[in-house]
């Protein structure tokens, strides 16, 4: 470890990350917003744009002391700085040497540290043959681990076979693995390239097995959709039979129901799609459940069942009259309104809206109409309705969907 690794002392500014690790030999980016961040970036930048990057061990955290951060981190040279309207800046770096806190020079401002960097020397790193075993031990755990994870992609290998270098290998592939904080540590934390590699090697095995397993998981569960999707052309073809046989079900009866009740032609069409569906879908499914109440619901309803208005303009009169004392431009502008409707015979026009306080006769003034029509009454509260869906309904894909 002495011949490959050449220590330097530096007097740094630094950059605690939030739940984020960088390794040498990695390009990334990450934003910073804290004003003793950006102070810190500011100074790194009138220098020479080499910065002291750590992580803080609560990412929660909002001013970390120097308690609250790991002590090994790495030197990162700044490569871009991107501006944005909130104050935030985008900082693109390039991850260069380990390195670990001495003392902290500077903590008023912001984090300054004194640094020991550990210059790595690939010439100097003797390539013995345990050295080689577990370094292809490494490209097979990369290769069949990018095999397992959907999530990435096939031609990070080709980047992976062109390093010779096993250290830098190592914290390439490393950014790769969803580690946990102790785990990511221990391997930044790493000096031995050799033991660096064995423990990678271990967390690999331990990695591939949870995917491997998930994968089997995955697999059976396909499998019992398999044997749903069989059991749905099971029945699919029972109900074919049951037809060439005569048999009709439940499905036939609710077509039947819906032709007699002489609903309107694009109406009925749609209530006889659900109906048809509805020999479709699996009996277990929950959207059996669904179309069952739907259709159930549109049979209640008293289609075509209505009563006829008698409109007699003096009968009106005499109604309001005995019913209501004064209100004599209510009363005229009702006698209009029928009036006008008799006059038309539609339904179609303007709506009577009664307006005022608590008391005054609206209500009654509504059942006196009734009355006068010789139509039936009946009165909606809607007082301390909120919500619309309540007059409306629901939308039946909706759990526990309820008509309006």
């Amino acid at each position: 470890m002495d011949k490959i690794y050449t220590i330097e002392k530096k007097i740094l500014p630094m950059i605690s990350l939030r739940g984020m690790w960088i390794f040498p030999n990695n390009v990334t980016h990450f934003d910073i917003g804290r004003k003793e961040s950006l102070k810190a970036l500011s100074a790194a930048q009138q220098k020479d744009d080499i910065l002291f990057l750590t992580t803080q061990k609560n990412a929660l955290e909002e001013n970390p002391t120097k308690d609250e951060v790991y002590h090994t981190g790495i030197t990162a040279k700044i490569k871009q700085v991107l501006d944005f309207p909130n104050g935030v800046k985008r900082v693109l770096v390039e991850g260069l040497e380990r390195a670990k806190i001495l003392n902290f020079t500077e903590e008023e401002r912001f984090f300054e540290v004194e640094a020991e960097e550990y210059i790595y020397h690939e010439e100097e790193l003797e390539e013995t043959d345990k050295l080689k075993a577990v370094t292809k031990l490494i490209i097979d755990d990369a290769s069949e681990y990018i095999g397992y994870d959907n999530k990435l992609s096939p031609e990070i290998m080709l980047a992976i076979l062109d390093i010779k270098d096993p250290s830098q290998l190592s914290d390439v592939i490393i950014p790769y693995l969803e580690l946990s904080e102790e785990e990511t540590f221990y391997l930044l934390n790493e000096f031995d390239i050799y033991q660096r590699l064995i423990d990678l090697h271990q967390i690999f095995r331990s990695e591939i097995g949870l995917l491997k397993l998930g994968k089997e998981i995955d697999e059976e569960i396909s499998t019992e959709i398999s044997d749903a999707q069989k059991e749905y052309y099971i029945r699919e073809q029972i109900s074919l039979l049951k037809k060439e046989l005569g048999e009709e079900g439940d499905d036939d009866s609710y077509i039947e129901k819906i032709q007699e009740l002489g609903l309107p032609e694009k109406s009925e069409e749609h209530v006889l799609k659900e109906a048809r569906r509805l020999e479709q879908v699996n009996p277990s499914s929950p959207e059996t459940t669904v179309i069952l109440n739907y259709l159930d619901h549109i049979l209640d309803i008293p289609w075509n069942e209505y009563s006829e208005a008698e409109i007699d303009i003096e009968y009106a009169r005499e109604i309001l009259e005995k019913e209501h004392h004064g209100l004599k431009d209510v009363k005229e502008r009702i006698l209009e309104f029928l009036a006008v409707q008799k006059l038309t015979d539609s339904l179609k026009g303007p709506i009577l809206c009664f307006v005022g306080p608590p008391g005054v006769g609206k209500t009654s003034i509504a059942r006196s109409i009734a009355n006068a029509t010789k139509r039936e009454f009946v009165s909606m509260r809607l007082g301390g309705v909120r919500d619309e869906a309540e007059i409306r309904g629901h939308r039946k894909t909706y759990i526990g969907a309820m008509p309006g």
